[in-house]
This record gives structure tokens, sequence and C-alpha cells, in this order.
């Protein structure tokens, strides 16, 4: 069985709120840059020193996820009048326009959220039947109101809301099959079967932010413009934004007064980085702003109770870390026409005694059908919220229903995909209890798109589910684990400012094989190699046609380990061969090896194996390297495209002691 486990480094630059009130402005350009110049900033040396933080409970926690793979396993694998506001496509006001003179004290409740993580086991998955959606679950909760007191955190508890994450971007080849088995599900195409990664960094390699990015194609025509993320990449989706014929490209980058100037090339590297010549210099306090759009009808109560509290928890620990960061909140509920209303709105503040009081006044109510205006709630997210040109902007949308595309909006989902990139506003979608599989297709489209991940909540199943009423829709393969979705969130925000830091923290995908004494060798290694093989399938970052050819180049190992080293060699093809996407090429390497007069030490170099791979007339290479140690063993794949000696994938297993021992 294998089991994983998400940890997320508290990486701070998040501070309790300052205030900016509900507006109904235009949506800003894309920004024009981050700021590069000759010193760095003191935030860099204090989040630093928080690159081991502490969770909700008080745990230590790293970023990363770890699988473990045991001796077990047998493969890898919301009619109110109208008030202020401009309409869109249907009635919109602010919540401003209901809230009293003063916010309410928050309740405070004892104790904090645990990281509370368990590995899901498997079950029956209950499916929602057409229409339960709108059987509402409990109706209106009085809101919190009245009052003089201050806003004063306190110590706060998650309810507990499973949730589990997946992101598209660093499984892509992955998502492009997901994408192609719902095709049918996807309601405003977008081609992202070929993906140009442009990244910006200062001289010593650090990310550059809010960069923006223009993409032109070889006859000069502008076909492509973007604002870096908070890991300084971007990416070009040629086969979207380009004509067919475009074959290389010319990109620009202009970070503050500097500018930077590339090559792409369509079927070239799939990264590109352009350095600048100065240090990145961060404010003392960086600016966050943080959307939430939340579905408010019928079915919703009971997630919108449990958000309340989870929204609560959210601020307190992000306020909490020492880094002080400018964090602001908003809001954007929406329903659908008909209701009461179809969104409402509070700008982005940091006040959260007025944004909790917004939240505690939330109720579900209507409905009807199952789809929901969701695309209304993105337009006045991007058109009437002012996001902070120098922020790290982040959105999260909560529903358990897809939304309506049958109404005729000039402004779709797609739009919101397209203008989000262009203005670096990421976007992770959550899907609620209930979502199905044509509303999990969407959410990821958006995700993806704008760099963005697919939370969803479950509470039982293993492996994907069509989601029913208390999961939703997820078919990403049954290598994740659950835990809250308050620490979802964080740790999704957390990662985000640690690229602004000196210690950034990505996603760590080590896979831990161990075995008792006594086990045998193959029961783990087996295993381990499938899972292997899955990763560098999956993570790659070229699209995988089927039967693509691939070499595997031998085990490079230690002396007085060939035996293992030819064990996972023959391991590698044997889930080479099995794997529907590639198509083995039958050669003997160790022979062509000594034809190019090359050492089976070398082959792990990609310079150096690269050669053969053109010789055998393979696609794709597999190349790995195992190193044994006192106390264990690492094995380190890597993924190689003969074309371009690029390295598309890797993968790591880290062995116990007693795998590589055992009989």
């Amino acid at each position: 069985m294998h089991h994983l486990r998400i940890c997320v480094a508290c990486v701070g630059l998040l501070m309790g709120l300052w205030g900016c009130s509900a507006t109904k402005a235009e949506a800003p350009p894309p920004a024009s840059g981050g700021p590069v110049g000759a010193a760095s900033s003191d935030v860099s040396k204090e989040v630093a020193e928080q690159a081991v933080a502490k969770d909700s409970s008080g745990a230590s926690v790293d970023d990363g996820v770890r699988h473990n793979v045991a001796p077990t396993t047998t493969s890898a694998s919301a009619p109110e009048p109208e008030k202020k506001g401009t309409k869109l496509d249907g009635k919109s006001y602010d919540f401003a326009d209901d809230l009293p003179a003063e916010a309410a004290p928050a309740p405070s409740v004892a104790g904090t959220a645990g990281a509370d993580e368990e590995r899901r086991s498997s079950g029956d998955k209950t499916v929602a039947k057409p229409g339960e959606k709108r059987e509402a679950d409990a109706r209106a909760r009085p809101g919190a109101g009245g009052g003089g007191a201050a806003y004063v955190p306190a110590p706060v508890a998650a309810p507990a809301m499973k949730a589990g994450r997946h992101d598209d971007n660093k499984q892509y080849n992955r998502f492009l099959q997901f994408l192609g088995e719902n095709g049918a599900q996807v309601l405003y195409p977008v081609d992202v079967s070929e993906r140009l990664v442009i990244r910006t960094v200062d001289k010593d390699g650090k990310s550059l932010h809010n960069c923006a990015v223009e993409v032109k194609s070889g006859k000069g025509t502008a076909v492509f413009a973007a604002t870096t993320y908070a890991d300084g990449k971007t990416q070009f989706f040629p086969a979207d934004a380009s004509a067919p014929t475009d074959r290389d490209y010319a990109v620009k980058a202009t970070c503050g007064k500097e500018v930077r100037n590339g090559q792409l090339a369509r079927i070239g590297k799939r990264e590109t980085e352009l350095r600048f010549g100065e240090a990145r210099i961060l404010p003392k306090a960086v600016p966050v702003d943080i959307a939430f759009l939340m579905d408010t009808t019928g079915s919703m109560q009971s997630q919108i109770d449990r958000l309340k509290g989870t929204l609560k928890a959210i601020h307190f620990q992000l306020t909490q870390l020492s880094t002080k960061p400018d964090i602001r909140f908003a809001l954007v509920a929406y329903r659908d026409r008909g209701d009461d209303y179809v969104t409402k709105m509070q700008g982005f503040t940091a006040d959260m005694g007025q944004f909790q009081t917004v939240l505690d006044k939330l109720e579900a109510d209507g409905g009807g059908d199952t789809p929901e205006d969701l695309q209304e709630a993105f337009a006045n997210a991007l058109h009437k919220l002012e996001w902070r040109s120098n922020a790290v902007r982040i959105g999260f949308f909560i529903s358990d229903a897809t939304l309506h595309a049958d109404y005729g909006q000039a402004f779709t989902y797609r739009d919101t995909m397209r203008e989000s990139l262009a203005r670096g506003i990421k976007w992770v979608a959550v899907g609620a209890g209930g979502l199905g599989r044509d509303g999990e297709v969407i959410f990821r489209q958006v995700a993806q798109f704008t760099m963005g991940e697919y939370v969803f909540i479950t509470e039982g199943g293993g492996g994907d589910a069509e989601g029913g009423v208390a999961e939703a829709s997820h078919h990403v393969g049954s290598n994740y684990t659950t835990e809250n979705l308050d620490q979802a969130i964080i740790r999704i925000v957390r990662r985000e400012l640690s690229y602004l830091t000196d210690v950034p923290k990505d996603f760590d995908d080590t896979i831990v094989a161990t075995a008792n004494q006594g086990v045998a060798r193959d029961t783990v290694l087996a295993p381990a190699v499938a899972e292997v093989m899955r990763q560098l399938i999956d993570y790659s970052s070229l699209k995988l046609a089927d039967k693509t050819p691939v070499a595997v180049v031998p085990t490079n190992s230690d002396k007085g380990q060939k035996d293992v080293a030819e064990y996972l060699t023959d391991q590698m093809t044997l889930s080479a061969s099995r794997n529907p996407m590639l198509k083995v090429v039958e050669r003997d390497l160790h022979a062509v090896a000594q034809e190019m007069k090359l050492q089976l030490t070398e082959l792990f170099d990609v310079k150096d194996s690269v050669p053969i791979g053109k010789l055998v007339g393979a696609e794709v290479l597999i190349v790995s390297k195992l190193a044994v140690r006192k106390n264990g063993a690492s094995l380190f794949a890597k993924l190689v495209r003969v074309e371009t000696g690029e390295v598309l994938s890797v993968a790591n297993v880290e062995f116990g002691a007693t795998v590589i021992s055992g009989s």
C-alpha cells in the first residue's frame, strides 16, 4: 500500500488585515514588473528562519509529499431589491451595504486546528443523483451583528473538513490524458497540449514575481502577454495563442526598469530562464491579496458553516507568522439567476472584524437547478475587486456544482483563465461534496491554466471517485493524502510566499521504501520501481504520445551492487513495457555503450546518454543511478528527451537499509 504525507513549511509573509473597502473599479492593467535592485530585503533573512514552522497543532512540518511503499504493495500504481453596483449579466451589490456600523467581535474557540492527516482507505462511494443537489441542507443561520469591541484574533479550531490536493501542472502529462478522456465535459476548449514555461530570476537565481512577459511570433506579431507568479514563472501555450505555422518566438520580460530578451522554440526546451543582473528587492511587508468565491446556494449550507470556521482558522494561522506580511481578504458570494442575488461582494480588506461579520451573514438558499453562475462571480472578481499590482494574488473558488454556460455571457470562464494568467492571478479550485465530474473538469481547467491546484473535499473511498454527498469528484489517482481544508489552503499560500524567501519550498515527491528484517528484497523493489515509472510519465513536462519509443539505460551503481543495479534495470524495462504510453526499444545498450567506448558509469550524464538514444531510435530515455549508504540507499531516475537533451521529469526513491541487504 502506498502512503503519502503532504507537509508544508511555514514560510511566511502574511499579516493581519488592513484595509480597502469594496469597490467597483475596472480591472487594472497587467503589472509592469517586479522590483529589482541592488540590495536584498530583510524579509528574506526573517522568513528563512522559519524554514521549519509549526502547523496549527504545533507540530513541525516540512513542505513535501513522501510516498511510503510498504512491502505488501504489488503495483505502483443566492428577490431582494437591487442595490448599488454595476450589472453584468445579473444582480450584483456589496456586502458593505448590509454591514453594521461596527463589527462584532468574533467568538473564540479553544484549541487549534491539527494537521490531522490520514491516508484514504478503500470503501463504497455514494454518487449524487440528478436534482439531489437542490434538496437543500439546513436553511438560514442568524449571523453575528452589533457590538462595538475591536476584533481580537484568538486561537481557532477549524471544523473537520477533509480535503485532498492535486497539482495538474506538476503532473502535466497525466492532466493531458484526463482532458483527452473527458473532452465532452469541456465547455470552452483551450488547447494546452503544448506548454513552454518562462521563468524570471535575479542575478542569484531567486524568483522575480510580477514581471511583465511578452511573446511575439517569428513575424513579429504579439501572441501572448502574462505576469509572472511568485515562483517567477508563467506558461505559454503555443497551440492556444499562436498560429500552427509559428515555430519560433521572441520573448521579452520586464522587471522594474530592467528588460531581458530570449528565444523560444516550439519544439525546443520546455522551460526558458531569463536572468536579470541585479539582486531581488522585496518590501518589508509583502502584499498578499486572497479572494474567496463561494457558492451560497441551498445545498451548501452545511459546508458554508464549516467554511466559516475554516476561514477563521486560516486567518489566525497566517496572521501569527512573525514576518508580518500585508494581507487582505475579499469575498464574492454567488448563486444563480432568479435567486435573491447573483453575486454579493466584500472588497479587499485587512479588517478581519468586518470580514468575519460578512462571513457570519452567509446563508445558503436558492439554486434551483444544479449549475450556478460561477462565470458571473469570476467577472466580478476580476473586474470589481481591486487587486494590487505588486501583490501575491491568489483566488479560491468553492462550489459543489458546475457552472452555467448557457446564459450567453460575453465573459466566460475561458476569458477568466486567459485574463488571470495575463495579470498573474492564480486560481485554486475547491470542489465541495457533491461536485460531479463535469464540475471537476472545468475546475481543473481553470486551476491548471493559471498555475493553481485542484483541492477536493473527501470523506472516504479510495483512488478516483465520481463525487457524492460528502465527496467531490476526483480523478487524480490514489497517491494523495487527506488533511483539514484549512491546512490545505494554508499550505498553498505558504508555498507561494516561500518563493519570495531564501528558502523556497516546493513539493518533495520522494518515494520511501522500507521493509522489516527478513522481507524479500523483490517484494519492495518491484513496487518502488513501478511507482518511479508512474511518476516519470505523469510528471513529464512534454506530452507523451502512445507508444513513445523509450530506451532504458542500465542503472549506474556503486561497486559491489551490480546485482541490485541489474535487477532495477530489469524492473524498469518491465514496467516500461507494461505502460501503453511507452514502447521499449529492443537493443542491448551494454553493447551499444561499448561500441561508443562509453562506460556505464558515464551514462547517467545526459550529454553521454543522449547519443545512445539517437543511435537506437529512442525519443526518450530512462536513466537512473543507485547510491548505497550505510543506513540505506537512494535511486534517482530521470526521463530525458533525446531531441533536446532536456530532463522532462525526475523521480527519487529512498530505500531502508534492510531493503538493499534483503535476500
